[in-house]
């Protein structure tokens, strides 16, 4: 039970790595400064389209993937993540319209 556990954590971890990648990589390059709403809202695009792009890459339903958590776990993993993802792309337009004020 316990290496099944630590193999969850790792996963869950690479999941947020691979997530928030893109932002990471954003934030490294010095481009001119903008609002604080601005960067929220390409973050938010940013980190919501690689959850979707990760969902599809999970929802093919890998061997490795489903055998290490069990079939149960990864789809309620599943639905948690595609409700973030769903969220994040949502909230993108507010914070889009936030900056504009």
């Amino acid at each position: 039970m316990p290496f099944q556990y630590l193999q969850a954590v790792v996963l869950l971890g690479s999941y947020l790595a691979v997530t928030l990648a893109p932002v990471l990589i954003a934030g490294v390059y010095h481009l001119p400064p903008r609002s604080f709403w601005n960067d929220l809202s390409s973050g938010l695009a940013m980190a919501g389209f690689t959850m979707l792009l990760v969902e599809f890459f999970l929802s093919g339903r890998f061997r490795a993937f489903s055998a290490t958590l069990g079939i149960d776990l990864a789809m309620q993993m599943h639905q948690l993540l595609a409700r973030t993802a769903t969220c994040s792309a949502a909230d993108t337009p507010g914070a889009v319209y936030a900056a504009g004020r």
